[in-house]
C-alpha cells in the first residue's frame, strides 16, 4: 500500500498479515449480525456462556 507525501514522494506502509487476518475475521463475524453492535455483543456473550 502506498500513500502520497505532501512533497510528492511515496510512503510505503507495511501491512501486518496477522492484523489483516484479524480484521477480515472481525468483518465476517460482524456481517453475521448485520453489523449491529448490540447483536454482536449478544453473540459474544453467548459464545462465552454468559
Amino acid at each position: 500500500m502506498y500513500t502520497t507525501r505532501t512533497d510528492g514522494g511515496l510512503n510505503i506502509i507495511w501491512q501486518d498479515p496477522i492484523v489483516k487476518e484479524t480484521r477480515e475475521l472481525r468483518k465476517k463475524y460482524a456481517e453475521q449480525f448485520n453489523n449491529n453492535p448490540d447483536k454482536i455483543f449478544e453473540g459474544i456473550c453467548k459464545r462465552q456462556g454468559k
